[in-house]
């Protein structure tokens, strides 16, 4: 049986995240888990921000148990969730090591001003699976996103100009 290969997505809105997680999926036979995507279909584009973290952790929570599930399987996952907080890539590599799977870090990056510009123009045109996130949403998440560190290694992927 081969290994399976847990991906882990980091960045930041609008870096490219989801266009490279699609293309990963396309190339290997992981499964791709896109949180915001289940987030739109189960709750529309812009839940009320009162009750959003408990949307959120919802879904994480199921998406949790299947890519759990999958590993376990021998089955690859791709995981589109931006992983933010390092706790969060911790938790998933440990949770890894102990299905007996690869972990493969992918840091997808782009300028903060193309980030930004992607992100405004993608919430004006509203056709896709994307939350509603307008330009001082961005700014004032920006606050919770903690980059790689250093003994975190990962592949990176500019998607900038």
């Amino acid at each position: 049986m081969t290994v399976p290969i847990l991906y882990l997505i980091h960045g930041y809105i609008g870096a490219g995240k989801t266009t490279f997680a699609k293309k990963l999926e396309a190339e290997t036979n992981a499964l791709r888990f896109t949180e915001d995507e289940w987030i739109v279909r189960l709750y529309g584009h812009n839940p009320d921000s009162s009750v959003f973290n408990d949307l959120e952790a919802r879904v994480k929570a199921l998406i949790t148990d299947l890519a759990v599930n999958l590993l376990k399987n021998g089955q690859s996952v791709i995981l589109d969730f931006g992983f933010w907080k390092r706790s969060e890539r911790d938790f998933w590599r440990k949770t890894a090591k102990e299905l007996g799977a690869d972990v493969r870090l992918y840091n997808v990056s782009a300028p903060a001003d193309e980030m930004k510009r992607r992100t405004v123009a993608r919430t004006e045109n509203g056709k896709g699976e994307e939350l509603f996130i307008d330009e001082n949403a961005f700014d004032t998440l920006l606050e919770n996103f903690e980059p790689l560190q250093p003994d975190e290694e990962g592949w990176e992927i500019s998607t900038g100009r």
